[in-house]
């Protein structure tokens, strides 16, 4: 037997099993479908004044931008793998992430640091994703 399902969801179904010679048996199926459940514990990071040509480190050890530090969080109940894609743009930016991928235990944090070298002038308003 094999269930799909695409969304969170709980499965109860009935199952009836036809034996030549005998009484049909009943049995029930019960199941709960579970789907990653991750949190990035910030939706910005404020740099502040930066420099262009010059790397600036996001981590929750060191540097001054400590307080602004990344963290995935698995809420769910099941292992959760993730991919961050770095950006290596050397007109405009460079960012790396680390660890860059990996797996989250259920129940667990990762801490994530961010090191960015922008190379020209202005706001700052990039996307980075990270594959869950």
């Amino acid at each position: 037997m094999t269930a799909d399902c695409v969304n969170q969801e709980s499965i109860c179904e009935y199952f009836e099993i036809l034996v030549a010679d005998s009484e049909p048996l009943f049995f029930q199926l019960l199941g709960e479908v579970q789907t990653p459940r991750v949190y990035l514990n910030r939706d910005m990071v404020e740099l502040g004044r930066i420099y262009a040509g010059i790397r600036e480190l996001v981590s929750a050890d060191t540097g001054k931008h400590k307080t602004q530090s990344l963290e995935l969080v698995n809420y769910g109940n099941l292992p959760v793998y993730f991919n961050w894609e770095n950006i290596n743009d050397e007109e405009r930016a460079i960012a790396r992430f680390e660890p860059k991928k990996g797996v989250i235990a259920p129940k667990k944090k990762q801490k994530i640091s961010m090191e960015l070298t922008v190379f020209t002038g202005g706001a700052i308003d990039e996307l980075f994703m990270c594959d869950i």
